[in-house]
């Protein structure tokens, strides 16, 4: 059966992300639990404050699946909604395949950290 990673909406007046950092690669069998994606969510348009406008969070499957495809990499936008990844559920599943639902995931606030795309960007 084939699932999608949809990027949920974690802000909700926020409808886009940037993909900052892809813990897991085309082929990479996946754990329950397992590091996906990590997003930053700028809040400068929307919100004043006295904090840093840049949100991270981190993408976490809740279930095992093979990762397929990757369709947004580090450094590109999306929007809520959108698709960042096919994936596999099952033993002998394939791009081809018709899509069964999205894939289950937590959304946890993180701090940034050198790998993210936005750090490489600034040197």
């Amino acid at each position: 059966m084939r699932v999608d990673l949809i990027l949920p909406s974690v802000v909700p007046e926020i409808s886009s992300a940037r993909v900052e950092f892809a813990h897991v690669a085309q082929g990479d069998m996946l754990a329950k639990g397992q590091k996906l994606f990590d997003v930053s969510i700028d809040l400068s348009d929307r919100f004043s404050q006295e904090c840093p406008p840049i949100s991270y969070y981190r993408l976490i499957a809740r279930e095992d699946a093979c990762l397929l495809r990757v369709l947004i990499p580090p450094g590109e936008f999306c929007e809520a909604g959108q698709v960042i990844a096919e994936l596999g559920v099952g033993v002998d599943d394939t791009e081809d395949e018709a899509v069964a639902r999205p894939l289950r995931l937590t959304t946890a606030a993180i701090l940034g950290h050198e790998g993210m795309w936005s750090n490489h960007q600034r040197r």
